[in-house]
């Protein structure tokens, strides 16, 4: 393998650090421009906070040029611009509930969120160095995201929001910890199924056909049961699609056979009928899917079609180019900075700018599947895949409940939406991503090319 010779590696860190500053020049511009609109100053607390926020982001940026020069460069700025458009918007929200009189500082918190985000990024980009160790303490982090994804059933730290006990809170102090358990079972899920990857490639006689050896994902599957459990016990069944959908993508990543992602499709499609029949919430959810202008479901005192059809109204006064941040009423839609800010961005951004902003998710999770591509470690390989289907899978059920092409899952837009805990988890996300990058990468065979779906590196030699 051919190393990058010294004036290619300072073009590129070159490169990232005007992408990094450009990014941040736009995020600022816009944020300055809502808050003197609409505030008519910039209060110093934004002023302090921003300063340091902008600071991380430039010392993060020469980290990563450092010690992962040879990685994708877009990652980061990317990254960083999203999450300083969320800021933006969280904050026109803010001060639009002060206008009637019911003041909220979601949009500072999310900025002192970012600064911690950026300060584990740095510090994990600076000290840590080998990702793969993480196998060595994949069971460590089995039991780990068991336990933080069972910690709101306790009783006195949990707590229950829109019905969902997905919260623990101490004192004034509250987070989900399922963002976190995400990276764990994560790590987990890909140690499995990198040390039985033979395995899971067999397959066995029954009748005239062959079939996978479903003993064989007896020890994931049964993972996956306990999580599936603990989050029908706390009500959040969006949560647990998308735990489901990690577990079948990576099964199809590491065994290459579709019928793994058929028996994931039988099961969803069973899960999905039995949850219709059994849980309230989300046979409510169907019923406004289906029918959101119902009128009936519409004045509902519980489980109404009312934010959902606001959401609607939001997305067509939007237009072609958006009122612009300080413009429309975002506010009208309720929870329009966390479960609707795609709803709240679209509106303020237009249909040309909310397509910008989904450009900018495709640019991550393009990155993030090149990462996969090109990573000579199979382990890498599995959880960086993983990782980034969860994400593009999340992207695309927010957008699709939204927009009426799916029922609403209770997730949030990565990055954009008001919430430290699902804030920082992305960044470590991509953190992660950028340190499997700094693996070794194979050399390109003329015959055999090294993909995703072409996983060679998890057979074992004969």
């Amino acid at each position: 393998m051919t190393r990058p010779s010294k004036g290619t590696r300072k073009r590129a860190r070159g490169v990232r650090m005007y992408l990094t500053l450009f990014a941040l020049a736009i995020g600022c511009l816009g944020f300055a421009s809502m808050m003197l609109k609409l505030a008519g100053k910039i209060s110093w607390p934004y002023l302090l906070t921003g300063g340091i926020d902008c600071a991380l982001a430039i010392l993060l940026t020469i980290l990563v040029d450092r010690k992962i020069p040879s990685s994708i460069r877009v990652i980061v700025p990317v990254a960083l611009l999203l999450s300083l458009i969320g800021i933006t918007q969280i904050t026109r929200i803010d001060l639009e509930y002060a206008q009637s009189g019911s003041p909220t500082d979601f949009g500072l918190r999310q900025m002192i969120w970012l600064a911690v985000a950026l300060a584990l990024s740095s510090f994990a980009a600076a000290f840590f160095t080998d990702y793969r160790k993480l196998r060595r303490l994949s069971y460590a982090f089995m039991a780990i995201g068991l336990i933080l994804l069972a910690l709101p059933l306790l009783p006195g730290i949990g707590e229950r929001v829109n019905g969902a006990k997905v919260w623990v809170k101490f004192g004034g102090f509250s987070w989900q910890p399922c963002e976190f358990a995400k990276l764990f079972l994560a790590i987990f899920f890909a140690s499995y199924l990198f040390t039985h990857r033979d395995k899971f490639q067999e397959k066995s006689k029954i009748g005239r056909g062959r079939l996978p050896r479903l003993k064989d994902a007896g020890p994931l599957a049964a993972v996956w049961i306990l999580v599936a459990v603990i989050l029908v016990a706390e009500g959040d069944l969006g949560i647990c699609l998308m735990f489901f959908a990690l577990f079948t993508g990576m099964i199809y990543v590491a065994s290459k056979k579709k019928i793994w992602v058929l028996c994931g499709i039988a099961a969803f499609v069973i899960a999905f009928f039995a949850s219709a029949g059994l849980f309230p919430t989300f046979s409510s959810r169907i019923d406004i899917w289906l029918h959101p202008f119902s009128k009936q479901l519409y004045t509902r005192s519980y489980g109404s079609s009312y934010q959902i059809v606001q959401g609607l109204f939001a997305l067509g006064s939007g237009g072609l180019f958006g009122t612009g941040f300080g413009g429309g009423y975002p506010a009208l839609t309720p929870f329009a900075n966390s479960d609707f800010i795609y709803s709240s961005l679209t509106e303020q951004m237009g249909f040309i700018g909310i397509c910008l902003l989904l450009l900018m998710y495709l640019c991550l999770i393009t990155a993030g599947f090149v990462i996969a591509m090109r990573t000579a470690d199979g382990f890498g390989k599995l959880l960086a895949s993983g990782l980034v289907f969860s994400l593009a899978f999340q992207i695309f059920t927010i957008a699709g409940g939204i927009t009426l092409v799916l029922p609403l899952t209770g997730l949030t837009m990565p990055f954009l939406a008001a919430g430290g805990s699902s804030l920082t988890a992305d960044w470590l996300i991509l953190m992660i991503l950028l340190l499997i990058d700094k693996s070794p990468r194979p050399v390109p065979d003329s015959e055999n090319g090294t993909g995703l779906l072409d996983l060679s590196v998890l057979r074992r030699p004969r």
